[in-house]
């Protein structure tokens, strides 16, 4: 993603999941995780990636998006998530960020313990949670 020769490797790739293994009956084909979004989904998205993230579920091509914060990442990959998973978010700016992107209240993201997390699914009115990873 620093190079043009990575940008070209990373548009190719792009390019072969969506003419190769897309799906254009929409039966589930394939899917992308991007990891790092910050990196592999740039608030400057390629244009393929665009295109799946908008599209791709059409298509049987979902996306998956990792990232430690808000900032920096595709604004598509919060607004046109089905699910999103959100630990603990400290930042008063990216709250308010991802409550734009998704329109549910992310004060609750402030103060969740170590190891805890809320669930939000497309077109809830609020988080579920929280819920725990410690065993």
């Amino acid at each position: 993603m620093h190079s043009p020769k990575g940008l070209r490797d990373y548009d190719r790739a792009l390019d072969l999941i969506w003419t190769v293994r897309a799906d254009p009956a929409g039966r589930p084909a394939v899917t992308v995780l991007l990891d790092e979004a910050k990196h592999s989904g740039a608030t400057n998205a390629r244009p393929l990636l665009r295109r799946q993230v908008f599209s791709g579920m059409g298509r049987g091509v979902g996306t998956w998006a990792l990232s430690q914060n808000r900032f920096g990442v595709y604004a598509n990959l919060y607004s046109d998530a089905f699910h999103i998973i959100a630990f603990r978010m400290q930042s008063s700016s990216e709250r308010g960020v991802l409550e734009a992107d998704i329109g549910v209240p992310c004060e609750v993201l402030k103060d969740l313990e170590d190891h805890h997390f809320m669930y939000w699914r497309q077109g809830a009115r609020e988080w579920s949670g929280p819920h725990s990873f410690q065993v």
